[in-house]
């Protein structure tokens, strides 16, 4: 889709929600330094750098329940360009005992522009996370990665970039290559 142009081809997005913690993943088409701000005030964030890799995986740790956080995510290539994910949100667990929303998706497979409209509903309630029932693509093969980066994540990645997404894989995952 952007050939030649420096981009994200997934997240990033949010997973393994924990009271004081959440790991977060960002994959650009090239490697890239990964610079990651995050904090409860936008004007006075903590800073992390990560090495030169195409895909980024780790956690943010030491953070406060049920609480929101503000991060962004700037990416720099060996050339020196960046790419930035501009300003987002999360929240941390809440504490045992206390209420929380969540949204369960299923079948997201091939239909991005639905898959954004159902994204888009979903965010604005507010759910502490989401729950993906499987099938989040139709074939899952080495050979179809565009249905991860094109089609999953194109829709649904705004709502993976705010809200914690715990996925099944399911029989769409097929051998579960880019699952």
């Amino acid at each position: 889709v952007h050939p030649g142009l420096f981009h994200f081809t997934a997240g990033p997005y949010l997973n393994a929600p924990t009271e004081t913690s959440i790991s977060l993943v960002v994959e650009t088409d090239r490697d890239s330094e990964l610079m990651v701000r995050y904090g409860t005030d936008p004007e006075a964030m903590t800073t992390k750098s990560f090495g030169e890799a195409r895909l980024h995986a780790f956690d943010l740790t030491g953070l406060l329940p049920d609480t929101a956080y503000f991060y962004d995510v700037t990416a720099r290539d060996s050339a020196g360009e960046e790419i930035s994910s501009g300003l987002l949100t999360f929240q941390t667990a809440v504490q045992p005992g206390q209420p929380f929303r969540f949204a369960i998706i299923g079948d997201t497979e091939a239909r991005p522009f639905v898959n954004n409209a159902v994204a888009q509903a979903i965010w604005a309630g507010r759910p502490h996370f989401g729950v993906l029932l499987g099938d989040l693509t139709d074939g899952g093969f080495e050979e179809r990665r565009f249905e991860w980066t094109h089609e999953f994540f194109s829709g649904m990645g705004p709502l993976a970039a705010r809200v914690p997404m715990i996925a099944a894989p399911g029989n769409g995952e097929a051998d579960l290559y880019w699952y």
